[in-house]
């Protein structure tokens, strides 16, 4: 099922027009900005029913933007909320209602802190999210 919902969470955000590059695993490098990372976190298997079961599937993800040459003002006023609503909103679209692989499934996309870093490669700013897909499974 990971690679399943990997390759869906890709294919969502590829649609994303604001985001110029993805990766679904670490990087120390990354070339183009907006960026989003994401990896899974976190499994939990938890029973409902005799009729069905729910499995949760978390992943984190790190919306990066290029600070250079801009103010603040911009990064955490303009820019990053954008590119954060775009990806909501695409999951929002893609995911209501959702089926995958015959199982009913449910997503939420939630926002953590929003941050700064500057390296000697680049300056950026960069939200997290967590994405927490649950999904049935029958008995």
């Amino acid at each position: 099922m990971y690679k399943t919902l990997i390759g869906k969470i890709q294919t969502t955000l590829e649609k994303v027009e604001s985001i110029s590059k993805i990766y679904a695993y670490p990087v120390t490098k990354i070339e183009g900005y907006p960026a989003v990372i994401f990896i899974p976190t976190d499994f939990e298997n938890s029973f409902s029913s005799n009729a069905e079961n729910f499995k949760i599937y978390k992943f984190y993800a790190w919306v990066v933007v290029s600070a250079e040459s801009k103010t603040m003002a911009q990064v955490f006023g303009d820019i990053l909320p954008d590119v954060v609503d775009d990806i909501v909103e695409q999951f929002d679209e893609d995911w209501d209602g959702g089926n995958i692989d015959g199982h009913r499934c449910w997503i939420i996309v939630d926002s953590g802190a929003w941050y700064t870093d500057s390296t000697q490669d680049a300056q950026t700013a960069y939200t997290e999210l967590n994405i927490t897909i649950k999904i049935t499974t029958d008995n």
